[in-house]
């Protein structure tokens, strides 16, 4: 037996190689469907003879007789070219699954690749003889070239060594000598065979290249062309140069150029069989770029990650990217590990972060992340983990992962501590609000029966000592009076907090504080200064709003001396917003410097409890409802630098949105 793998693993394997290709042929359309099995097996039977003859013995006429004739046969009976080139596309998958399979057929690559492409040869030489017999110029495209990119391929090499090797072939199997690739975007050769040849001008296939990539069509040039081209001594012409685009996607990428040194004239079937390889080398070249962007792309998205992973491994969060449809668990950060411990990835989420789960766990949110497949944004809840014991705010959402499908990421941050705070807090608030109806009910009930007895005693006192007295206590209880009062109000809304926010009309929640500050005072009292306008300034406040601005008058017309208070709104801002500005100034004996810090905490400016007198706790409620409202409270000197000449109290609180 002749020492070559081609024909020793045809003829070792003949009737298995010619049952599998006919079956092949059968499933391969509709019309060969038709068609008996056994017809179809004396057909491949007929073939392999002819493959061998050529292979052997290099006669290629049995081959070319046979499908000659089958050919018309089936271009009579309504058989596409496609239909017809397929066969010969499956006898070569089939031959070279043989090849493969067979011990010691392609132990040595280079044999291996020399078996392979003289099939090639065989079959390309074939079936471009035979374009012809179509109408259809279009269906010639038989992909000779897949069959190259296809053996070619059974070595593994990279994109660029399959274009490099094509070429070659390329040349070989049509009779060039030099073959080379010129793309668009390099303006000289990519690829080139033989390699860095020298000794030939090759200006003309440039020439060729360049007008194929301009136009997009083929173009042909012979040594008539280059008369007066000023070829330089010495250097050999390149007679015949033939240059057909390469294209992808609708757009011109480059061409593929072959030239010989002898005139020669270019049939139509060897211009569809380069017209087909450049097709394929396209297809080649493509692939290479979008193998090395992905390439980038994976190597810049492995970076990013990483970069991701750590600043979510700093972010003291439980995170971790569950499938929605298999709830494996495709990543976690460092946090989920220390919480739940290593190996997590793989798993199922259910099994790994819950307690006793044999399935999905009944208040998983994926419900809430997708509609009709689409995200829909984030979902935020509190749940307690079976684990751990530990309360977390969980916010969920649905991300497209890497390999396209949909997955659940969680970032869970552990609110425990706060849960617990925030509990203790309550129970805080509960109790000052016992106490305050304690001081409103029983200790003001209290204050209430004392003034009622002081008056009734008022009234049968004769002497004038006796009434002062009485006057001075009765003093006393609306003093206590007006502390409950005032504790109530403070303790009500810090436990309202801004829940009772609602727009409105700063003048009038003036007006009505001025006037009971006003009332309040004797007969002979200087009226307060209103700078204002009704239904001009606007704010967001709370139900207690009016207990700022009577204390800050109230406290004005107590210390100041008996001279004019003014009242003004102005425009200002808050926090980088627009705000209102409300300024209550006296012109009294003014707060020195040092004492200012403590106006507004409380009892800050006592030394003892026994001290509890004038302003401070009142200046506490405004600041407390201030704040509360999202305000804020200053206090200045009249005259700057000479707090001798008055005080100015100042309330900012933003502009309300109009309606």
């Amino acid at each position: 037996m002749p020492d070559d793998p081609l024909v020793n693993v045809i003829t070792a394997n003949r009737d298995r190689i010619s049952e599998k290709w006919a079956k092949a042929i059968h499933g391969s359309s509709s019309n060969y469907a038709s068609l008996p099995v056994e017809e179809l097996r004396r057909n491949t039977d007929e073939l392999l003879e002819g493959v061998l003859l050529a292979a052997g013995a290099g006669d290629y006429s049995r081959l070319f007789d046979f499908i000659d004739g089958i050919t018309r046969q089936k271009s009579l009976k309504g058989f596409k070219l496609g239909e017809v080139q397929r066969v010969a596309t499956l006898g070569t998958e089939v031959i070279l699954e043989e090849l493969r399979g067979e011990p010691g057929a392609c132990d040595c690559t280079e044999g291996c690749w020399t078996a392979m492409m003289k099939l090639l040869g065989i079959m390309s030489w074939a079936i471009t003889s035979l374009g012809d017999v179509f109408s259809d110029a279009k269906e010639k495209e038989f992909s000779a070239a897949t069959i190259i990119a296809l053996t070619a391929a059974q070595q593994s090499p990279d994109e660029k060594e399959i274009i490099d090797r094509t070429l070659q072939e390329c040349c070989r199997m049509l009779g060039f000598e030099h073959g080379a690739i010129m793309m668009r975007h390099h303006g000289r050769f990519a690829a080139e065979f033989p390699e860095k040849a020298s000794g030939y001008d090759h200006s003309s296939m440039k020439r060729v290249g360049t007008k194929v990539i301009v136009t997009g069509r083929t173009a042909v040039m012979n040594a008539d062309d280059e008369a007066g081209g000023g070829i330089r001594p010495r250097v050999r012409v390149l007679r015949s140069v033939t240059g057909v685009p390469m294209m992808t996607r609708g757009r011109v990428i480059g061409a593929l150029v072959l030239g010989s040194a002898s005139e020669r004239t270019v049939t139509p079937h060897e211009l569809s069989m380069i017209q087909a390889l450049a097709t394929q080398l396209s297809l080649a070249w493509e692939n290479a770029r979008l193998s090395s962007e992905a390439k980038e792309r994976n190597e810049r998205l492995g970076t990013e990650q990483k970069e991701v992973l750590a600043i979510l491994n700093d972010l003291g969060a439980i995170v971790y990217v569950a499938d929605m449809d298999t709830y494996e668990v495709l990543a976690v950060n460092r946090t989920t590990e220390d919480s739940f411990g290593k190996n997590l990835v793989g798993r199922k989420c259910y099994e790994v972060l819950q307690n006793g789960m044999s399935g999905p766990c009944p208040w998983c949110t994926n419900k809430y992340l997708v509609k009709d497949g689409v995200p829909t944004g984030p979902y935020s809840w509190q749940f307690q983990n079976t684990v751990n014991g530990r309360t977390y705010q969980c916010n969920d959402r649905a991300i497209r992962w890497p390999d396209g499908r949909l997955a659940r990421l969680e970032v869970a941050f552990d609110i425990t501590e706060l849960e617990r705070s925030r509990k203790k807090l309550d129970d805080t608030r509960r109790m000052l609000e016992l106490f305050n109806d304690l001081l409103v009910h029983d200790i003001g009930g209290y204050a209430g029966t004392a003034k009622a007895y002081v008056e009734l005693a008022s009234e049968h006192l004769v002497k004038d000592e006796e009434r002062k007295l009485a006057e001075t206590s009765m003093d006393q209880l609306v003093k206590i009076d007006r502390l409950i009062g005032r504790v109530s109000r403070a303790v009500k809304a810090q436990s309202k907090g801004g829940e009772d926010m609602s727009r409105q009309d700063l003048a009038s929640v003036l007006d009505e504080a001025v006037h009971d500050v006003e009332a309040e005072q004797n007969s002979g009292g200087r009226p307060v200064e209103r700078k204002y306008e009704k239904g001009v300034h606007f704010a967001d406040l709370g139900e207690f709003a009016g207990d700022i601005f009577y204390n800050l008058a109230s406290n004005a017309v107590k210390y100041g001396t008996g001279r004019p208070v003014t009242v003004e709104v102005v425009e200002s801002a808050l926090r980088g917003r627009p705000a209102w500005k409300v300024s209550v100034t006296d012109r009294g004996n003014g707060i020195p410097p040092e004492k200012k810090d403590k106006l507004f905490t409380r009892f800050g400016r006592l030394e003892s409890l026994s001290e509890l007198k004038g302003m401070g706790l009142g200046l506490v409620l405004v600041r407390t409802l201030t704040e509360m409202y999202g305000g804020e409270v200053t206090v200045e000197d009249r005259v700057k630098g000479d707090h001798t000449q008055g005080t100015v109290f100042s309330v900012r609180f933003q502009k309300a949105k109009k309606p």
